[in-house]
């Protein structure tokens, strides 16, 4: 069978358009982890705008980092600091599901707020007298930072008090 001209031509176009696909694809790939930090950045901007007014109630507090998440649903500070209203008030079960989507959300290098959030995890874990998770908990906060000298104290105490689960 004879290859035309034609057919030369669109396989060599097919073939240009796939190295130009990947050549797009691999700087997206590369490129992206700086435009989730800078994401993320912006994120925790606001979740600390809507935090931070003076003289404010926990009502309004919450209302605002809702008004965030309308906007911004990945917005895992956002997600955290509803967390903490949540285990402020004592609802420990909306606390534990705004903490997993914190987790979810929060970049895996964002150690501070990643340990705070297991750290949240722990303390719910052990009010609800599941001390297993809730060193499972501490164990998880303490990779995320583990030149936390506090934690470390916390989850050997929590382990002194708890010698079963060594």
């Amino acid at each position: 069978m004879k290859t035309e001209k034609s057919d030369i031509f669109y396989t060599c176009f097919i073939g240009f358009m796939f190295v130009l696909y990947v050549i797009s694809m691999y700087e997206a790939m590369v490129n992206r982890p700086a435009h989730l930090e800078a994401i993320n950045a912006q994120y925790l901007e606001n979740a600390k705008a809507a935090v931070d007014y003076e003289d404010k109630s926990l009502e309004q507090t919450y209302d605002n980092l809702i008004a965030e998440l309308n906007e911004h649903p990945e917005n895992g500070y956002a997600h955290l600091f509803i967390a903490t209203l949540w285990y402020a008030v004592r609802d420990y079960d909306e606390a534990s599901a705004s903490v997993d989507k914190a987790l979810e959300y929060l970049l895996p290098a964002d150690h501070e707020f990643r340990a705070s959030a297991y750290l949240m995890k722990s303390g719910i874990a052990l009010i609800k007298e599941d001390k297993e998770s809730g060193i499972g908990f501490l164990k998880k906060a303490l990779k995320e930072t583990p030149d936390d000298e506090s934690l470390q104290q916390r989850l050997d105490d929590l382990m002194e008090k708890h010698s079963d689960f060594k």
